[in-house]
């Protein structure tokens, strides 16, 4: 398992090198040079303008976010069976969902798949904003990572979000092609065991910590939400795969301890 947090880490840090090559021009960049290097190199010549400089803060910020999320699942990991603390704030759902896709526009661009995010109302949901942001982050991951890349039919990760019922409570769903998840997976709920990977996971080479899933359904179980997979192969072993986050509207204190 240490193993395999560490090349997940490896694996992160990679993801935030290539969105970053993306998001600005390294036209005279060696592959041998590294990203602080050619930065570096930008400022000394002075070719980093205010514009590319703010467009670079803004990147490196997302980024970042990316990594923490990574190591918190880690946190959460070694810490599962203790009570999460929830801070509770007023969260705009939809920004949150955009950010989070900004996050994965690199590497979803390098396997050619199209991002979709639709959001219908206004939803502004009483949760911990960072918490609920990892748990995007996680889902997105996966998405990503276990999509094939499009060559011929064009595929896509799409994200939706709108109300589930009149009680006001939210449905956001990720939906992607690729690597799928077993009926018997979903139904025992084993997919949402620390340091269990599905099955089918392990195809063409991909790696992962099997911790991802387990700290999203921690973090929605924590908020009185549900967790929702739907896994179905459409031929060829290429799976459509959904899975639905439903939160509730909390108007509670700010504050809420839960398992």
């Amino acid at each position: 398992m240490l193993l395999e947090i560490v090349h997940a880490l490896s694996e992160g840090a990679t993801a935030v090198r290539k969105s970053i090559e993306q998001d600005i021009a390294f036209k005279d960049k060696s592959k041998d040079i590294s990203v602080y290097e050619f930065l570096e190199l930008k400022l000394d010549r002075q070719e980093l303008n205010y514009y590319d400089a703010a467009k670079l803060l803004r990147t490196l910020f997302r980024e970042f976010e990316y990594f923490n999320a990574l190591i918190q699942n880690l946190i959460g990991f070694f810490s599962a069976e203790q009570p999460l603390t929830l801070d509770r704030s007023d969260t705009d759902i939809k920004r949150l969902l955009e950010e989070v896709a900004a996050l994965f526009e690199g590497s979803a661009a390098e396997k050619k798949l199209k991002l979709e995010l639709k959001v219908t109302g206004d939803p502004v949901l009483k949760v911990d904003q960072q918490q609920i942001r990892r748990a995007f982050i996680n889902l997105m991951d996966n998405a990503v990572k276990y999509s094939y890349a499009s060559v011929v039919d064009e595929r896509y990760i799409r994200i939706k979000c709108h109300r589930y019922s009149n009680v006001n409570d939210w449905v956001i769903s990720f939906e992607s092609f690729g690597v799928g998840i077993t009926q018997e997976e979903i139904t025992t709920g084993s997919i949402f065991k620390y340091g269990t990977r599905g099955k089918l996971s392990g195809d063409r080479g991909r790696s992962g910590t099997g911790i991802g899933l387990a700290e999203t359904k921690r973090i929605v179980d924590a908020h009185d939400g549900k967790v929702i997979i739907t896994s179905d192969n459409k031929g060829e072993g290429v799976y459509l795969t959904s899975i639905k986050v439903i939160l509730p509207f909390h108007r509670g204190g700010s504050k809420n301890v839960r398992h």
